[in-house]
């Protein structure tokens, strides 16, 4: 695969990320980071496909990034038997 799609699945997944941890933990809001996590497990639940596709695209790409596995599997702990 192209190092162009390698970074830009990656950079999707970052994005994703990003959005899913603004929508649950805006930066104006007194949270604390355990609850923040919490939110953000439960949205990447509700996500979970996107996730999953993000993933995939990225698996694809041959992608090697720590961020990556982490996400992975924070989506297989939020969801245990997610494959």
């Amino acid at each position: 695969m192209s190092g162009y799609r390698h970074h830009a699945a990656l950079e999707e997944l970052i994005r994703f990320n990003d959005r899913l941890r603004a929508e649950v933990c805006p930066l104006n809001q007194d949270i604390t980071p355990e609850a923040c996590t919490q939110a953000w497990q439960r949205a990447l639940l509700d996500h979970a496909q996107m996730a999953r596709h993000l993933i995939s695209e990225c698996r694809m790409a041959n992608v090697r990034s720590v961020f990556l596995d982490g996400m992975e599997a924070s989506l297989q702990r939020a969801q245990p038997g997610l494959n």
